[in-house]
């Protein structure tokens, strides 16, 4: 729940920062926005719970 929190508040601060510094229109800077925040919630994750998750049970 944690994470979830801290990527949208990453996504919608990216965005603004996005639209009203570079000029970019909201749909093009909620694009970025989105594969920047999925870049992060891929990293976190990996980095948070380490491993390939195979835990051995499959026959």
């Amino acid at each position: 729940m944690v994470l979830l929190l801290a990527i949208a508040v990453f996504a919608v601060s990216i965005a603004f920062v996005l639209v009203y510094a570079t000029g970019l229109s909201w749909p093009t800077a909620v694009l970025i926005t989105v594969v920047l925040a999925g870049g992060q919630a891929y990293t976190l994750r990996r980095t948070l719970f380490p491993g390939d998750g195979d835990d051995g049970t499959d026959p």
